[in-house]
This record gives structure tokens, sequence and C-alpha cells, in this order.
């Protein structure tokens, strides 16, 4: 029985033994893995040296594309249409015939209005010839200064009425002539609804002439960035719709907001690369660098404690809390007003999380 009673108790020992053997392997094993990540207690960061710079800022922005030439006419007249010389697509030159309207009324106008205007420079040539008559008469004491005076008027009004014939007539003209369908400019039809035999009304758009082998956007840009974009700066233009992207220039800048939306208006033009349609979406990118040195760092890296902005730094081989004053974004970086200096380290990413005054060892992060 005392046998038995011992080799319970031996059984029990190398029991406890073997569970604190193991115990002490873990624990030593675990904090093998964390000196291993942190050597030895010390965390690794990566750092960037604070900069005193100009700040390029990227100035993005969107509009629509137009033809250097986009124009839409519109009839001048009302009437049916009697004739198409051109069609949707064609390549016209100013001045080329592209349609005609129904011109016999205009005609009928125009004939009328040079009938009134024989009549009325006769009209004036008489009363001229009686004017002459009548002076001479009265030099001659043959009739009175109110009887001058009669045929002086009766002149004049019918000088007047010769003056208002000869406008009835050039507006007569113009409307016969209206009657053809002229190109304004050189381009393509870019719009054409209208057809033959169809009845169109006055200040209805008939078609569109455009020239697309430049492009121009007109956009607008807000008051930070407008005293930043100048005549001839260059724009890094994208359009989704047929994954372009070319080089422009901005070809004018305006001085007066928009009204309705505070935007001061600009105006950017690129040559086609031929894809390019007017009316597509076209997204802008213009990248300007500041006149002033700044400070700027990731945005990232600020840490929020209350109504606190902070960043780690690295000093004495240990990071260090330090409370900065924020400016504007500038795409992912923030300007700071106050809180750094040129060359101080500032740590942008580390092993583990850090603490005011934890050892650190650090290296340069490479540069995106």
């Amino acid at each position: 029985m005392k046998n038995k009673y011992s080799q319970i108790i031996l059984i029990f020992s190398l029991v406890m033994f073997l569970g604190t053997f193991i115990f002490s392997g873990c624990q030593k094993s675990g904090k093998d893995k964390e000196t291993v990540k942190n050597g030895n207690g010390i965390t690794r960061v990566l750092v960037e040296a604070v900069k005193n710079e100009p700040i390029t800022r990227t100035i993005k922005l969107s509009g629509k594309a137009e033809g250097l030439v986009d124009i839409d006419v519109m009839a001048d007249i009302s009437g049916r249409i009697v004739s198409l010389s051109k069609q949707l697509g064609d390549y016209v030159k100013a001045g080329q015939e592209i349609g005609r309207i129904e011109s016999a009324q205009y005609e009928f106008s125009f004939k009328q209005s040079e009938a009134q205007l024989i009549a009325a420079e006769a009209s004036h040539r008489s009363k001229e010839m009686q004017l002459a008559t009548d002076s001479l008469l009265f030099k001659q004491e043959s009739i009175s200064e109110h009887g001058l005076l009669n045929s002086f008027n009766q002149y004049q009004l019918s000088l007047a009425s010769w003056k208002g014939a000869q406008a009835q007539l050039e507006q007569s003209r113009r409307m016969l002539e209206r009657a053809v369908l002229k190109s304004p400019a050189t381009g393509y039809i870019a719009y054409l609804p209208i057809q033959v035999g169809e009845n169109i009304q006055a200040n209805s758009v008939v078609y569109t002439i455009v020239d697309d082998s430049q492009i121009i956007v007109r956009t607008g840009i807000g008051q930070n960035y407008i005293n930043m974009v100048e005549p001839n700066d260059l724009v890094q233009i994208t359009c989704n719709a047929n994954n372009l992207q070319v080089k422009g220039i901005v070809k004018r800048v305006g001085r007066s907001a928009k009204i309705g939306n505070s935007l001061y208006p600009i105006e950017i033009e690129f040559k086609n690369p031929g894809q390019m349609k007017s009316g597509m979406i076209i997204n802008l990118e213009l990248e300007k660098a500041t006149l002033e040195s700044l400070i700027a760092v990731k945005f990232s890296v600020i840490e929020q404690r209350y109504d606190k902005r902070f960043v780690y730094l690295v000093e004495d081989n240990k990071a260090t809390l330090r409370e900065v004053k924020l400016g504007d974004m500038v795409g992912d970086f923030v300007i700071i007003t106050e809180g750094l200096e040129p060359n101080d380290l500032v740590i942008v990413d580390s092993a583990g999380k850090l603490s005011e005054g934890q050892p650190v060892t650090y290296a340069p992060a490479e540069k995106e």
C-alpha cells in the first residue's frame, strides 16, 4: 500500500515538471517572436524628412467638348423646304448652299418694293424740281416766303418716302436671299433635322455647322484656384468614351465669376486626335505649383485626439508626439501651417502601434 502511494506521488511530480517545462518553452517562443518583430523591443518605422518647398496642386475639372466652330443656324423666315443639296455629315464651305425655302411670296414682296421705290423716286425728283423753281420765283419776288417753305416741306416728305422705299427694298431683298440656306462657316453638317416638303418656322434651328479639327472646352473654376491659372498653362485631357489622353492649353481665363454658380470661366483648346466628337464629356487636370514654399505631409499620418491634431516624429531615436495646425488639402497631402520645421523626421509607417517616448529604429520611406 505504501509503495502504491509512493508511485502516485512520483507520477504527479513528473506531470507537474513536464507542464512547467512546456509552459516555459511557450513563453520563451513568444518572447523570441516579439524580439524578432520589434528588434529587441525597438519598433521599426519609416520616416520622411519635412521640406519647405512649393506644393504642386492638381486642379481637376470637367466640361463638354465643342468644335472650334459650333454654330446652330436658325431660319430667318418661315416656309416649306423645297430642296436640300447637302446631307448630314457633309463637309461644306462658308457660303455654300445647303437647301432652299419656298420663296414665291418673298419674290412678290421684293418686286412690289421695287415698284414702290420707282414711284417714290419719281415723286422725289418732281418735288426737287418744284423746289428749284419756287426758289427762283422767290428770288424774283413772284411767290411768298410761305409758298417757298411749303415747297421745301413737300420736298422733304418726298425724300423721306424715297429713303423709306429704299430701306423696304433692301429688307425684301434680304428676306428673299434668306430663302436660300447657306453655311455661315466652313465645317461639317453635324445636325440637320429638316426634310424636303417640311414646313419650318422662323427662329427654329435648321442645321448645325461644326469644325472639330480643333476642340474647345468651356468650363468654370472656383475662386481658390482662379489666380493660379494662366493662359498657355498645359492641361492633361482624358475622355472616357474613347480612352483618349491628349495635351491641351488654357486659351482664355475670365475675370468675372459666372452668375449663379460663382465659377470663373476658362476656355481650353487642343487638337482633335480624330476620335473626339462635339458634345463628349471631357476630364481636365491642371498641375500648378504654389508661388510660396510650404510644408505638407500625407493626411494619413495625422492623428486626431479630441479637437487637436498630432504627428509622430523621430527625436533622439524615440517616437515623439507633436501638435500641428492644418491648412488646405492638396490631393492626399495636407498643408501644415504650424508645428513642423524643415528636416523634422515624420513617421509615415511603423511595424507596430506607437506611443510617446517609445524607442524606434528608422529608415527613409521610398518615394511614390
